[in-house]
């Protein structure tokens, strides 16, 4: 396989991922009505719009909220695992001295514990897709095909219909005129 196709392959891997977990954190963490401490206008609409969307049934949120509440504790534990071995090795990396064998030591416990995070993900995302049925599975996959080819865009182009980025560079460009 080509450098340029595993570096589709791995795109695409990470998309899904990004889209599942998207989803799971919406349906887990917040209630059906979409309410959001955070920003309740924006991301409660989200969160609905995409519930809406996948139209999952009450039986189903709960369900993936189970999951969630399993696997929460993992996914924390393992991420903390993963910035304690980052932080060691950028510590080792910046030291007075460098110790190469030890610098390989700690590339392989980073390594060792970004394959853990992805492995608990991919688990969790496996869990959450058996709890869909086959009709929005197809759309899920419509709408993470639309997310990727979405994210593939010139950034200028992505958010020329955000309203709120129109506004801002209409304002932008007005404090620039004489």
């Amino acid at each position: 396989m080509t450098d340029k196709r595993k570096g589709m392959k791995s795109l695409k891997i990470v998309f899904v991922f990004l889209i599942i977990a998207a989803c799971s954190l919406l349906v887990f963490g917040q209630q059906i009505d979409g309410s959001d401490d955070q920003n309740p206008q924006r991301d409660g609409s989200q969160k609905i719009r995409l519930l809406r969307e996948l139209g999952l049934s009450r039986e189903q949120i709960q369900k993936i909220r189970l999951i969630n509440q399993e696997t929460r504790p993992q996914k924390q534990k393992a991420a903390q695992r993963l910035r304690d071995a980052r932080q060691e090795l950028d510590s080792a990396i910046y030291a007075d001295e460098a110790d190469e064998s030890k610098l390989r030591s700690l590339i392989s416990d980073v390594v060792e514990a970004q394959s853990e995070v992805t492995k608990i993900n991919a688990l969790h995302e496996i869990k959450v897709r058996h709890v869909l049925t086959t009709a929005q599975l197809t759309r899920f996959r419509e709408m993470r095909e639309n997310f990727a080819s979405r994210s593939r865009l010139p950034a200028d182009r992505r958010n020329d219909n955000n309203p709120r980025r129109q506004r801002r560079n209409r304002a932008g460009a007005n404090a620039l005129k004489p």
